[in-house]
């Protein structure tokens, strides 16, 4: 079942607050193998985090202790062959140093897989999100702790989203087809004088076809269409209204003990509905591949490079190249070691100050699991960004500890 929960979250924060909820997909508790038709699974997940600087500010760095408690409730019914999910997730985050800053975040999402025959399978999700942005992060960055410039309060945003995805085609075929759609609606609800001119419409349509070569290796080819629709123009700034189209081959693979993966690489080209931006035209590719050293070893690669929608008030697109590492491995049965790294480079293309931002993170995670409903991760991040606009940079180190509980 493919739980969407594409959060809005910024490079910065999403990169250094390791293993809080929000920050990553929404995971749940492994259903019990005595459930066949129907289960419900409450989580509850609690971190202590500290943070040395958490408005990502190149000077007059604040650091704080932060505690965050993640509740959630996950309802599964089988119908048959089919699956039905509903699920709720909550954050609530206290920060000691800076009670402006403390949050309550809330994520809905109901889903269904249904097996249409023997040949169709039909993936269904619908999200509904009420979340912030950190200060110092997303449309905030740069803005420094300077009374007159810094928001007196953190960005907060409604999010909605529907996704799908129509797979055609039997397992074991030589030729499958892929169908995705889906729509996000991005709305924030506060700071209106500077965050209305950001929410926008995205709207898209793909297909990938798979063809088997080998028993557990296929080709693939796709093409996307995504559509871009702003709410609000920015006075006399041509429209941020556009349209892009991408092209991609590759490859996917499940070698059994040895590895896992996906390559894919292709072409994308963004055009604007207002002739006056120029657009955006390049390579794009993303992979993700995994090499198991042995069972209990494992080494893990991802690469991307894609566009995004720009966060500064001026420029058109922010071209992102990301690459990253890590190495997991499982010492016993309760013991788990996480080692990564990562590197991202954002260039804002258009901007009246040309910008471009290179962020390295290192991180190492200890995980003990003391019981089968009870998970104890340490989590130790060490960042820096450096950026040709000195109010971009910054360093970080977050420290956290955090426990998982399902039920």
């Amino acid at each position: 079942m493919a739980w969407v929960s594409n959060r809005l979250c910024t490079k910065s924060l999403s990169l250094v607050a390791l293993g809080a909820y929000g920050l990553v997909p929404v995971t749940y508790a492994q259903e019990p193998e005595t459930v066949e038709h129907q289960a419900l699974r409450p989580s509850i997940f609690a971190e202590l985090r500290y943070d040395d600087n958490i408005f990502r500010s190149a000077v007059d760095e604040l650091a704080s202790l932060v505690t965050i408690l993640s509740p959630g409730v996950l309802a599964v019914m089988k119908p048959g062959r089919h699956r039905l999910q509903l699920g709720y997730r909550g954050e609530f985050g206290t920060y000691a140093q800076s009670s402006a800053d403390n949050y309550d975040d809330h994520e809905i999402q109901a889903a269904a897989l249904l097996e249409l025959g023997r040949r169709g399978l039909l993936d269904l999700s619908v999200s509904f999100e009420d979340g912030h942005e950190q200060r110092g992060t997303g449309l905030s960055e740069g803005l420094g702790t300077d009374p007159g410039t810094f928001l007196s309060e953190p960005d907060e945003f409604n999010q909605a989203q529907f996704v799908s995805r129509f797979t055609y085609g039997a397992t074991g075929t030589k030729g499958r087809l892929v169908f995705d759609a889906g729509r996000r609606e991005l709305e924030y609800s506060n700071n209106r004088e500077r965050t209305r001119f950001f929410d926008y419409d995205h709207t898209y349509g793909g297909t990938t076809f798979y063809f088997r070569v080998m028993p557990s290796t296929s080709l693939l080819f796709g093409v996307q269409a995504d559509d871009f629709d702003y709410k609000v123009d920015r006075g006399l700034q041509p429209s941020l209204d556009s349209r892009e189209h991408r092209v991609d081959f590759g490859a996917t693979w499940e070698i059994t003990g040895k590895s896992t993966g996906t390559v894919r690489s292709g072409y994308i080209d963004k055009t604007y509905d207002d002739g006056a931006r120029p657009g955006f035209s390049g390579p794009n590719w993303s992979a993700d591949v995994r090499w198991s050293l042995r069972s209990d070893s494992h080494l893990d690669f991802a690469t991307s490079r894609y566009p995004s929608e720009i966060t500064s008030f001026t420029g058109d697109v922010i071209d992102n190249t990301k690459y990253s590492v890590a190495w997991n491995h499982r010492w016993t049965g309760r013991i788990i070691t996480r080692l990564s790294a990562l590197q991202s480079r954002q260039e804002f293309r258009g901007a009246v100050e040309a910008r471009t931002d290179t962020f390295n993170q290192h991180g190492l995670a200890l995980l003990y699991g003391m019981r089968r409903w009870l998970e104890w991760e340490f989590a130790l991040s060490i960042g820096s960004q450096d950026s040709n606009i000195d109010r971009f940079d910054f360093d970080l180190n977050v420290v956290s500890l955090r426990a998982n509980m399902t039920f």
